[in-house]
């Protein structure tokens, strides 16, 4: 997945004739793409759907029953164990996707910032006077 952002810059009026009563006005876009990132959070792990999901698993069950006498049986038990808590783990914890933090636009400057502060902190006062 893919994030974008354009900047537009460099405006000017072109000294091209457009054959009409005005000029052309000519302009740069700039276009900046970003490669999302995938990963799993594990604080968006849905834990009652992962613990139904190993309390109800077949493969476990079979494993809590099976009898283990050699160092053979205990690594194929280990196996199979880290493949089904694996698997209900992917299911119970979606990827999540990010992208990392696209850079402002030219015009946001710090007064700009500013203002949008101050034009925001009037309007959270405005609306407590409302209530």
């Amino acid at each position: 997945a893919v994030v974008s952002t354009q900047s537009t810059g460099n405006w000017r009026i072109s000294k091209e004739h457009s054959n009409a009563d005005h000029r052309y006005i000519r302009f740069n876009i700039e276009v900046i793409t970003q490669k999302k990132t995938s990963k799993r959070m594990e604080l968006n792990t849905d834990w009652e759907l992962y613990s139904w999901l190993i309390s109800n698993a077949k493969t476990i069950k079979e494993l809590q029953d099976c009898t283990i006498t050699s160092q053979e049986d205990l690594d194929s038990a280990s196996r199979k164990l880290t493949v089904e808590i694996i698997k209900f783990w992917k299911i119970a914890c979606p990827i999540t996707y990010t992208a990392k933090k696209l850079k402002p636009p030219p015009w946001y400057t710090k007064e700009v910032a500013a203002a949008k502060n101050i034009v925001t902190k009037k309007k959270k006062k405005k609306k407590k006077k409302k209530k």
